[in-house]
């Protein structure tokens, strides 16, 4: 039960403007399409899917089409008919083309056009950005494409979208994520050096890992080369771009190296929504478990039997049991004890915290300003703190972190950021305007109700190094 002005709070309308942030907007063109025209000039747009001369017949096409031109992620191959019970077929995948450009009037390329296939291809989205990359017009510009498959497998608004973002050498490791949760995903893929999108085009060329990624809402993002700031990795622009092409009213972000458990889509649709909905200004919290890389094929983490079991065998730990996830851990009720106290338990926020969690997609942005390791994930949980959102622990469900010694960030990593000169930090820059906008206690746990609990009693250092052993 909520206390005095916290209670009062919840149904105040809260909004929070930080300095110098892009503008970001929804994508206007989500999917795949291909318009097709004509001699006349009359055009037609097509979706994915396989159409027959009947169809074409109906858009006054068949055997009758002068121009193709393709959308982002778009490919169309065309049967063509070349006389003498002979034909051809023709793909159509990044540029229009123009089907009969003869002034003569004679057939030339597509004009016999009897069948058409759309498919919306990410191998062919690949081939269209590294064109694109190619124009001496964009060299210098950030360019920003969404690519959508147009057979989304959920379309529920009233859904969680898995959000997260990564560099291509991730592209491989996401896809435990993609295998774990069966909602919608909406990634952010950054190519941090020009020869990254080679990469990308190399990887999708496995129809098998095209049909992985295919229900995905992917932002493919190409810096500005011509600036060094490019190698600084600007990870929570990522997340906003690919926060704002979900399209369902709860998100979950978080990071490429987590894994959830398998139930946790399920579990959190069935059992967490219904306390979401009851207040935007909730954020339920996945916990985070970590494990080694050579462990990760070999366990299987669906209860918390099993969380007990790895504690014992040591191949799980709690990750960052102190300031960065300790508070989720309250007296290690998710661990230490199976009791059946209901979905949630709540804990007060404490300043450094960085949780993973399922919030309503009306909360604020991520600050842009932060770029590559430190105070990207801490600065969010503080503007909600600052904003009155209460946090619950989800009881029964994980999210596990995986060690990867040979996996290299972006420009550098946390050391090489915290040795270079930086233009925003957590403590000198964002603590400051959040005092300025918030007051000093900015970092008091200004929306929990969780007295009970003793937040100020917690010993994260000791109980959270100790869980396996008290398990």
């Amino acid at each position: 039960m909520l206390h005095g002005n916290a209670s009062k709070r919840m149904h105040e309308p809260r909004t929070i403007h930080l300095k110098n942030q892009p503008n970001y907007a929804p994508p206007t063109s989500r999917s795949c399409q291909v318009e097709i025209c004509n001699p006349s000039g009359k055009c037609s747009i097509w979706s994915p899917g396989s159409y027959q001369w009947k169809d074409l017949a109906d858009q006054s096409l068949y055997r009758d089409v002068a121009s193709v031109n393709v959308g982002f992620g778009c490919q169309a191959t065309l049967k063509v008919d070349q006389g003498v019970d002979q034909t051809e077929l023709i793909t159509v995948s990044n540029e229009k083309v123009v089907c009969n450009n003869d002034l003569a009037g004679l057939d030339t390329l597509c004009w016999n056009a009897i069948e058409l296939t759309v498919e919306a291809n990410l191998y062919t989205a690949g081939i269209q950005i590294r064109d694109a990359m190619n124009r001496p017009d964009t060299g210098s510009q950030e360019l920003v494409l969404v690519w959508e498959s147009q057979t989304p497998t959920h379309s529920d608004i009233e859904d969680i979208t898995l959000v997260s973002q990564f560099s291509v050498n991730r592209l491989e490791i996401f896809e435990r994520v993609l295998d774990a949760w069966n909602g919608p995903v909406s990634i952010a893929i950054y190519l941090t050096h020009r020869e990254d999108i080679e990469t990308f085009i190399n990887y999708f060329k496995d129809n098998r890992k095209r049909e992985l990624y295919a229900g995905c809402t992917i932002t493919i993002v190409k810096p500005d080369y011509t600036s060094n700031l490019h190698l600084r990795y600007p990870i929570n622009h990522l997340r906003n771009l690919a926060i704002t092409a979900s399209t369902t009213e709860y998100i979950y972000v978080i990071d490429a190296d987590f894994v959830p458990s398998r139930k946790l889509y399920h579990h959190s649709r069935s059992k967490l929504l219904p306390h979401l909905r009851k207040s935007r200004f909730l954020a339920m919290i996945v916990p985070c478990l970590a494990v080694t890389e050579s462990n990760l094929d070999n366990i299987a983490i669906e209860t918390t039997s099993d969380i007990r079991s790895l504690f014992r065998s040591n191949k799980a730990y709690i990750t960052d049991p102190r300031a960065g996830h300790g508070p989720t851990f309250t007296r290690q009720m998710a661990l230490a004890h199976n009791l059946k106290l209901g979905d949630y338990y709540e804990v007060c926020y404490e300043s450094q915290w960085e949780p993973y969690y399922i919030v309503h997609k009306s909360a604020p942005l991520y600050d842009a300003r932060f770029r590559n390791q430190g105070g990207d994930k801490q600065s969010h949980a503080l503007m909600l703190n600052a904003l009155g959102y209460r946090y619950v622990v989800a009881r029964g469900i994980f999210m596990v972190h995986t060690d990867h010694s040979a996996m290299v960030w972006p420009g550098g990593g946390l050391e090489k950021a915290q040795k270079q000169e930086r233009e925003w930090t957590y403590f000198d820059g964002f603590m400051r305007e959040m005092e300025q906008l918030f007051g000093k206690n900015v970092r008091w746990p200004r929306g929990c109700s969780a007295k009970t609990i003793g937040w100020q009693e917690q010993r994260r250092d000791i109980l959270g190094l100790a869980a396996g052993s008290a398990l």
